[in-house]
């Protein structure tokens, strides 16, 4: 905000604070606050804390199939984000909320991502 901004692949894989490839937003003209992401908290106790999470090696839990390497999300996070995530959800159905297109769209997205998150199994990769 307020000057270039210059993006650069570090070895971590990240692009810094604003990564758009981690933290990918949707963008809507007429709801452009919609778009901004506050850095992390400073917490590890905050439960919002998890929004910034990178996930590593350890949160992976293979499903011991016939393909090796293949797996999802340790069920730990999963709860975690499910937990936060239909607090959201409860508060955008809210009479003030609940005919508000962009409030219906986000929490019909967020439903698909915990859906697919929970149920379809992919590989790590920590390139």
């Amino acid at each position: 905000m307020g000057g270039d901004r210059h993006l650069f692949l570090r070895t971590n894989l990240r692009y810094g604070e604003d990564d758009p490839l981690q933290w990918p937003q949707p963008f809507l003209a007429s709801y452009a606050h919609l778009a901004c992401i506050p850095r992390g908290v400073t917490s590890s106790r905050d439960p919002a804390n998890i929004m910034w999470w990178f996930p590593e090696r350890t949160n992976f839990v293979e499903d011991n199939g016939v393909l090796g390497g293949v797996g999802g999300i340790h069920y730990s996070y999963l709860n975690q984000l499910k937990s936060l995530s239909y607090e959201l959800i409860v508060r955008a159905q809210l009479e003030k909320f609940k005919n508000t297109i962009p409030a219906i769209q986000m929490c019909m997205r967020l439903k698909h991502l915990l859906h697919r998150l929970e149920f379809i199994s992919t590989s790590f990769s920590n390139a």
